[in-house]
């Protein structure tokens, strides 16, 4: 059996998952959505909430940016970057279930998902795999979207189930004779207990991170394993941005109103202290150069591709993986 750590990062092309046009045409839709919150570039005080560092807590803070009409502070006790003040939560939930979030779907999940299941989400299922030696395993995908994840494992004898509040991207996997409730985590009230809950692309997207994960943790086994993915405060970009150099359109990565936190390694140390876990594994992939020079058209794509590979290597690339032991 492969152990997680020798198995390879891959060097993917953004264009190649997400093409310009569509990063763009995306972006555009989300912002001309969002702009009925804002007077004057300005929040509208009844649309929003004040908060707290939403992993810890504090309320120790430092401004750090402004994209977009959207305000992002850094807790000065975990370090997790976070968007305040935040969009209320029903506002948030408003754009997932209905038509803002399937053009998303359409433009920028739909069209790549044969190149996912065939390296991204094949890599998610190996590194996942690797962690057990036994069978007949269960798995709850929360945010499965439209199911590419899940159909690798069942094809692979686990037992899956996932969790997708949008109506459209949950009809999609259940054409594919998966079984999806069209709900939100919080909804769900299932007793079952799962070797392990993955959470891809999840946390940042949510007003309460620590609630999503204190649940997820009463449904997995002990010594089963949380595993998820989000962007991270401590990458490449992320220092890029908060230096105050520009970037052209930042079409990924931020994605204000929708990217809500970014994770530092603190707040995940304080995620595991709070709820029993280890950390057995840990990455981080990334696509920075591509979206700090965000041109249509390069010519330097393989020079790109090699030293994001290294950034990948050194666990400064824009997105943490992490894989928690539950004790």
């Amino acid at each position: 059996m492969n152990s997680i750590s020798n198995i390879k990062h891959l060097k993917i092309d953004l264009y190649s998952l997400k093409s310009y046009k569509d990063l763009e045409k995306t972006y555009n839709s989300f912002n001309n959505n969002l702009k009925k919150y804002f007077q004057k570039n300005k929040p509208i005080k009844k649309f929003f909430d004040f908060i707290n560092c939403p992993i810890c807590n504090s309320k120790k803070k430092k401004f750090i940016f402004k994209i977009d009409n959207f305000q992002y502070d850094e807790c000065l006790n975990c370090s997790l970057i976070y968007n305040n003040p935040i969009l209320k939560d029903k506002l948030y939930k408003d754009l997932y279930k209905v038509g803002t979030y399937k053009e998303y779907v359409k433009n920028l999940t739909e069209k790549g998902d044969k190149i996912r299941a065939n390296y991204t989400e094949a890599r998610k299922f190996k590194q996942i795999n690797s962690l057990f030696k036994k069978k007949n395993l269960k798995m709850l995908d929360i945010g499965c979207g439209t199911g590419t994840l899940m159909s690798i494992f069942n094809k692979n004898k686990w037992t899956t189930l996932g969790i997708e509040p949008s109506e459209y991207s949950s009809k999609i996997a259940k054409r594919k004779n998966l079984d999806v409730k069209n709900i939100f985590f919080e909804n769900y009230s299932e007793v079952t207990k799962f070797d392990v809950i993955t959470l891809f692309g999840v946390l940042e997207h949510v007003t309460d991170p620590i609630r999503i994960i204190k649940k997820a943790s009463k449904h997995i086994k002990k010594g089963g394993f949380l595993v998820f993915e989000i962007p991270s405060a401590d990458s490449f970009i992320m220092k890029y941005i908060k230096s105050g150099l520009k970037i052209n359109k930042l079409f990924r990565f931020i994605e204000t109103s929708r990217h809500l936190t970014f994770f530092s390694i603190k707040s995940i140390e304080f995620i595991c202290t709070k709820f029993n876990y280890d950390i057995k594994y840990f990455e981080t992939n990334g696509l920075d150069l591509q979206t700090i020079i965000n041109e249509e058209k390069n010519s330097n794509a393989d020079f790109i591709l090699n030293f994001q590979h290294i950034l990948n290597n050194m666990n400064l690339a824009d997105h943490y993986r992490f894989f928690l032991k539950k004790n």
